[in-house]
């Protein structure tokens, strides 16, 4: 089984991925110079604190990217919803618009 990648166009999508990517870079890199490496030079944080830190960095852009590739796979042409997730016909307006404990005086 092949690695199957496909890009889309969507302007929007590129423009969140990139600003997520862009605080990302910032919380990686400009965030730690200014609050972690001093107390860390102080000695209020140990190495395994700032090690942490770049850990869960890390895992963020890894399960971001992970997301990101992921085939989500295809439906089915006409999915089974069970009849208690079903809005009744005509009443998709109102469910959208009213909040959910006025649907019950419907």
């Amino acid at each position: 089984m092949g690695l199957r990648i496909h890009f889309v166009v969507d302007p929007q999508g590129w423009f969140c991925m990139g600003l997520i990517i862009f605080v990302w870079l910032y919380n990686t890199f400009f965030i730690p110079k200014i609050i972690l490496f001093p107390h860390y030079e102080e000695g209020h944080l140990s190495a395994v604190a700032v090690l942490c830190y770049y850990v869960f960095a890390l895992f963020c852009m890894v399960s971001l990217l992970r997301a990101s590739v992921a085939d989500p796979g295809r439906l089915p042409e006409s999915p089974k919803i069970p009849i208690t997730d079903r809005i009744p016909f005509g009443q998709q307006e109102i469910a959208s618009v009213a909040p959910a404990n006025s649907l019950k005086d419907i």
